[in-house]
């Protein structure tokens, strides 16, 4: 529908007459957080030391999630820095469907790490699919 702007005569307004559709109460949507949120959670614990590394070498973890985990903690040990380091709590999830992967999701979120005196929110992004994280990315600040 069209609609008069007020105060221009001469200009019309599109207004559609449906709003879109929010996607993330897709009941897909939700299925497809509850799946792969654990390894979410798997792999932020082992890049914040909460878990041993060797968790990281199943066969539901990907070779670039495994490569990105170990560089950010050789990082972190050549710098002497521990601000990725202590528990992991996931603050907001969301998914859509994956523009680079056939059949796959991108999840991406916020996670508080570190201890109550420490805590810094960090964002993170992954590519999942085939019951498998493919691809983590943690946006360090």
């Amino acid at each position: 529908m069209l609609a008069a702007i007020p105060g221009y005569a001469h200009l019309r307004v599109h207004i559609p007459d449906e709003p879109e559709h929010n996607g993330d109460n897709d009941g897909t949507t939700i299925d497809v957080l509850h799946q792969y949120a654990p390894l979410l959670q798997i792999a932020l614990e082992i890049l914040s030391g909460v878990r041993p590394p060797h968790q990281i070498r199943s066969m539901r973890f990907g070779a670039a999630v495994r490569i990105h985990i170990g560089a950010q903690q050789r990082r972190a040990r050549a710098e002497q820095n521990n601000k990725l380091s202590g528990p992991v709590a996931v603050k907001s999830l969301h998914s859509r469907p994956s523009s680079t992967q056939p059949d796959g999701w991108e999840l991406f979120g916020t996670a508080l790490i570190g201890d109550t005196t420490t805590r810094r929110r960090y964002g993170f992004t992954a590519v999942c699919g085939d019951d498998q994280l493919l691809s983590f990315r943690v946006l360090a600040s």
